[in-house]
């Protein structure tokens, strides 16, 4: 009997389709990640330097308030506190950590320019604050 490729299509059309799917999804998922990638690093910076005001707050600042602090904060309240990326820097970690880089350009990111504004909320326990957080990285 001979065997020819439109037998071996027939008998193996559902493994060549699957395969088929399989090569398209892989370059849709190649080219969805290169796509997303970009902002990637600008949401873990904006992540990190978030996160650094929350620590700054709750584990410094907060704590470093003597007497009424319900006063204090409420003074605080509309203003806000600003630190910038430098300050949270020197204060949480003692040394730049250099991860606030830039990786398409190869730069850090603006320590004076990069910040965050910390809103103390009522009943202005700890945990009671919103954060807004600017970014100077070139992105």
């Amino acid at each position: 009997m001979d065997y020819s490729f439109s037998d071996f299509l027939e008998e193996n059309r559902t493994k060549i389709i699957l395969l088929i799917v399989f090569i398209i999804i892989s370059i849709a998922l190649m080219i969805g990640s290169s796509l997303l990638g970009k902002g990637n690093k600008e949401d873990e910076l904006n992540y990190r330097l978030e996160s650094l005001g929350v620590v700054y707050y709750e584990e410094i600042y907060y704590d470093s308030i003597d007497g009424e602090k319900e006063e204090y904060l409420d003074i605080l309240k509309d203003i806000g506190i600003k630190v910038d990326l430098g300050t949270l820097i020197l204060n949480v970690y003692n040394e730049d950590p250099e991860f606030f880089i830039n990786e398409k350009v190869n730069e850090k990111c603006d320590y004076d320019k990069s910040y965050v504004v910390i809103y103390p909320k009522e009943p202005y326990q700890k945990k009671d604050y919103e954060i807004e957080y600017q970014l100077e990285c070139g992105f």
